[in-house]
């Protein structure tokens, strides 16, 4: 089986049928197409809006066979570590952050802001549209914001999620593509190492070797690969000018289609088979 997760940009926002209820947009999802190249079934872990940390947690519980209930199931077969084969785990922008934050369901529909386990996601740009924050919470918010402007404390605390996703699928004999889902990603990291304060060679170090921990199969975005959002941005490079962006900023169905191809190809060159030769 195959199992993705990410955020919106693997949930499938925008697509036809994802404003349903249930939704009925997943045959236009890059997961979808990607398991009938593999000829697999799959599951669909992403979920609007998600932090990195969300989407550790929810990974870090399904290798120790506890699935989110919320999981899309296809045909309605539950992947496990032990029948998954394939893996796609598109991280979102390091700045999302989560707040554990009792509220009524009442008052997640009247904000429409998508909750699990009863934890708010966020980021620099959403904090004013969680309505049921008080001012002064925001204002501490936005503060904290601007002391880690620079992303450090985001990348040593996610870097080292993807080090540990990529170490438990070897565990599993799972065959793993992950990286960042917009390209704003790696600029973010090579801001950081272009600091060249002396005060700050310790710590470039450790990033530079985190993210030297990971398989190039690891590096989707990461100076290797192409992430979904660079399809979209490039569409006219690439002589594809109906790939495109919807109104609220996600990849449309053919930018789906051409990725899950893209990503079927880079299974395959990342784990060619190596023919051994006779002595």
């Amino acid at each position: 089986m195959l199992v993705t997760t990410g955020c919106s940009f693997v949930w499938g926002d925008e697509l036809e049928g994802y404003d349903q209820n249930p939704p009925t947009h997943w045959k236009h999802t890059f997961t979808h197409k990607l398991a009938e190249h593999l000829g697999v079934k799959y599951n669909n872990m992403g979920s609007c809006g998600a932090s990195n940390h969300k989407i550790f947690r929810d990974l870090s519980m399904w290798f120790n066979g506890k699935a989110p209930k919320w999981i899309y199931k296809q045909d309605g077969k539950l992947a496990t570590p032990e029948n998954t084969t394939h893996m796609v785990v598109l991280w979102s922008a390091w700045q999302r952050e989560e707040l554990p934050f009792a509220i009524d369901k009442s008052v997640e529909d009247d904000f429409n802001i998508m909750r699990f386990e009863g934890i708010t996601q966020y980021s620099p740009i959403r904090v004013d549209t969680v309505g049921y924050f008080d001012e002064k919470l925001r204002e501490t918010i936005k503060d904290w914001y601007i002391v880690n402007k620079h992303n450090r404390r985001y990348l040593q605390q996610q870097l080292p999620y993807m080090i540990a996703v990529q170490t438990m699928c070897k565990a599993h004999n799972i065959k793993l593509l992950q990286g960042c889902f917009h390209d704003v990603m790696w600029r973010d990291v090579v801001a950081v190492m272009l600091d060249k304060e002396p005060l700050w060679k310790d710590h470039n170090k450790l990033l530079s070797d985190m993210v030297g921990c990971l398989e190039p199969y690891s590096r989707i975005g990461l100076s290797k690969h192409r992430t979904i959002h660079n399809f979209c941005t490039h569409r006219n490079i690439d002589g594809q000018p109906e790939r495109d962006l919807l109104p609220y900023g996600h990849p449309n169905e053919i930018t789906q289609t051409h990725y899950a191809e893209y990503l079927k190809e880079l299974f395959e060159s990342e784990y060619r088979e190596t023919v051994e030769r006779p002595f």
